[in-house]
């Protein structure tokens, strides 16, 4: 008795080594390819190619230079092409119809996507052909007696990995943004049991992106680190880092699409103000300096309605730069050259320029707005609508670097024999309005006079006591 069991344990024995050594030895039947691009060509609706499968029961799936043709009246090159993707599955759940993937890791993809002229992507298109021919499921009814229908195959996925990836863009439907070159590296976890939620982190790298009009400046960025969080259709960036334009920008977002609401801090610290305009504007070769921010802004809605409810705060400065050519400066110096004797300048250098703003209602609102030179000394207070709307007073104040004190007319001359003038600015910036505040200067000239006669008449001390009071006095009519 003992010796038929002890063969039956032998020969159990090496059916389950039989079965573990099948289940790590890695099967690679030409079968298998042929099977996974018969699935797959439907699916995508594009010309697929996978040089191998390999298949261990126990790891997983491995497909060896994949390529998804791009669609047709698009470039030649691939839509997609990859070394190597790697599908990790649990073995058991598939007898309860459940396909879990552990993870999925593309390593050294190439996508290119592309948008033509009339607005159509490379990609569109793919899955419509199954979806078109998929009828319509029949769930049948279990009658007495009978067991429980058989469940359709659900498919989780916890991870997805790429790594040493690259994405091409190039959009032809005059679009911002022109075309666009990266590096990427992706790890993401993802939960599909209650809703999609998913975690992780996108590293880009070597960006190059090219706005239209192409004559813009091609904006590289050579770091981009955007950990980030979705769940319950909230998309939170706890530490968004990118270095860009000599400098570094770290910011923090969340976005709730659901109800288009918007939540942004960001910091900017030591970039250089031109490549950056040069890259997003046509202000190229027109401010240069050093720009620092810091900025919190909270929104809600879509287009003028996002722009409308929009509130925030924060500072912006430009340190150790000029202004050359840009169209304001232009119209600025137009304008005071018909009430003070500015000679002509062909560029503003200054110090800095910046103040602290306040964001409510469409309007960017500063009361400390300065401009600090060696030419001339410019303080603003104001609004800017989001729209485009320019309402500010403006004091300008020269240096003698500027203009000589002996040239300023009397009336403009301010305490130590330089030129105050005090302007209005109004209406947008492509069409400016100018206009001096004359009851100011003419105010301020009366008092002047009035003073030196004043002094003429009892004296220096007698006359800076008569201002004090009637100083005072006017505070005291202000407060009642």
């Amino acid at each position: 008795m003992k010796k038929p069991v002890k063969i039956l344990g032998i020969i159990v024995g090496v059916i389950v080594v039989l079965v573990i050594l099948l289940c790590t030895i890695p099967i690679t039947s030409p079968k298998l390819k042929d099977l996974a691009l018969a699935k797959a060509k439907p699916i995508l609706g594009r010309e697929v190619t996978i040089e191998r499968v390999r298949i261990v029961l126990l790891r997983g799936i491995r497909l060896d230079k994949v390529t998804v043709a791009n669609r047709k009246g698009f470039a030649k090159e691939p839509l997609f092409e990859g070394k190597r993707i790697v599908v990790k599955y649990e073995l058991l759940p598939l007898l309860h119809r459940e396909l879990v993937i552990k993870k999925v890791v593309l390593l050294e993809p190439k996508i290119l996507l592309e948008r033509n002229r009339k607005g159509v992507w490379n990609f569109s298109g793919i899955g419509k052909k199954t979806e078109a021919k998929a009828k319509p499921e029949i769930k049948p009814v279990a009658e007495k007696g009978e067991g429980e229908a058989k469940k359709r195959l659900t498919l989780t996925i916890s991870q997805i990995a790429i790594k040493k990836g690259k994405i091409s863009l190039e959009d032809k439907s005059r679009a911002a943004l022109r075309s666009l070159k990266t590096g990427i590296d992706l790890t993401s976890s993802i939960e599909m049991k209650e809703g999609f939620a998913s975690k992780g982190r996108i590293g880009l790298n070597d960006l190059t992106a090219q706005m239209n009009p192409t004559t813009k400046k091609p904006l590289k960025i050579s770091e981009l680190e955007i950990p980030y969080e979705f769940r319950d259709n909230l998309l939170t960036i706890e530490s968004l880092k990118i270095l860009t334009c000599q400098g570094e920008l770290e910011a923090e977002a969340k976005i709730d699409l659901k109800k288009t609401e918007y939540d942004l801090k960001a910091k900017i610290e030591k970039m250089e103000i031109n490549d950056l305009l040069s890259s997003l504007t046509t202000m190229k070769d027109m401010v240069y300096g050093t720009l620092a921010t810091d900025l919190e802004i909270e929104a809600k809605g879509k287009g003028r309605r996002l722009m409308k409810n929009a509130k925030g705060k924060g500072f912006v400065n430009l340190s150790k730069g000029r202004i050359s050519g840009l169209p304001l400066q232009k119209k600025c110096l137009s304008f005071l050259s018909h009430v003070l004797p500015i000679p002509s300048l062909v560029e503003i250098p200054y110090n800095s320029l910046g103040g602290h703003f306040n964001l409510a209602k469409g309007e960017v609102k500063t009361e400390d707005f300065k401009l600090d030179s060696d030419l001339m000394k410019i303080s603003a207070q104001g609004t800017y609508s989001l729209l485009g709307r320019l309402d500010f007073d403006i004091t300008l104040k020269t240096t003698p670097k500027l203009i000589k004190p002996s040239d300023i007319p009397v009336q403009l001359r301010d305490e130590e024999g330089n030129a105050s003038l005090p302007f209005e600015l109004k209406g947008t910036i492509q069409d400016t309005e100018f206009q001096p505040k004359w009851e100011k200067v003419i105010k301020k000239a009366i008092e002047k006079t009035v003073a030196e006669e004043l002094e003429k008449a009892v004296g220096k001390e007698e006359a800076e006591a008569a201002k004090e009071l009637i100083k005072g006095l006017g505070e005291l009519f202000k407060k009642k």
